[in-house]
Order: C-alpha cells, then sequence, then structure tokens
C-alpha cells in the first residue's frame, strides 16, 4: 500500500474473504500482519509500529486455525473500534490482544492435518 493509504479497505476484504480462500492453501497457515509507518515531517527516518511477530506466530500456533490477521493498536483502535461500530466485519469484539499487549488478532478457518503439524513460519 501507498504511505499514508487508508487500510480499512484492505482489512475488510481481509478479514472477510479470507476463510472462502483458505482451502487453496492446501493446508498450510497463512498471517497477515497490517502495521503503522510514521514519516517525520522532515523527511527524516521513519518509525515502525508492529504487532510482535513472535506473539502472533504464538497465538497462532496455540490456535486451531489456519490463518490469523494481526493489528497494530493503532489500527485497531482507528479501524475496528471506531470505524467498526457499525461494521459487523471489523467490529472490535472481532478481535483478541496479543499476549504481551503488542496489537490485537483475528483468527480465521481450522487448520487441517497438515497446517496443524507444521507450526506458523516454518
Amino acid at each position: 500500500m501507498a504511505p499514508r493509504a487508508d487500510a480499512t479497505p484492505l482489512l475488510r476484504a481481509t478479514v472477510e474473504g479470507l476463510p472462502r480462500q483458505l482451502a487453496r492453501l492446501g493446508g498450510l497457515r497463512l498471517r497477515a500482519d497490517f502495521w503503522q509507518a510514521e514519516f517525520r515531517p522532515d523527511g527524516g527516518r521513519e518509525q515502525t509500529f508492529r504487532a510482535d511477530p513472535r506473539s502472533v506466530g504464538a497465538a497462532l500456533d496455540a490456535s486451531g486455525a489456519q490463518a490469523i490477521v494481526a493489528l497494530v493498536d493503532f489500527l485497531y483502535y482507528y479501524v475496528a473500534y471506531e470505524s467498526g461500530q457499525a461494521d459487523a466485519v471489523l467490529a472490535a469484539s472481532t478481535f483478541r490482544p496479543l499476549d504481551d499487549d503488542t496489537g490485537w488478532y483475528h483468527l480465521a478457518g481450522t487448520a487441517g492435518a497438515a497446517g496443524a503439524a507444521a507450526p506458523a513460519g516454518r
């Protein structure tokens, strides 16, 4: 996505459409991360905010899900909490906090035997 682009349409399409597409993965597990980058007005170094990859992987591994969608805090509060009040797909209740409080996640699908045997990212 381009800098300063609204992530809402892509997040909605991912959360809503992912379950229907998981069969195409043949049991592989998937992780989609939505994160934020801030740019200094003077063009200096950017700062990024992400949910901790280890925590996202652990949440997926501990679940019976085939896929996980992870959000950084800012996107959760902006998209899922504020914008999602009238949107069942992106409602705040759709997401759970990561154990280390670095972000939020949504699980999709059920891992098959092949997906359950291999931890995410391996």
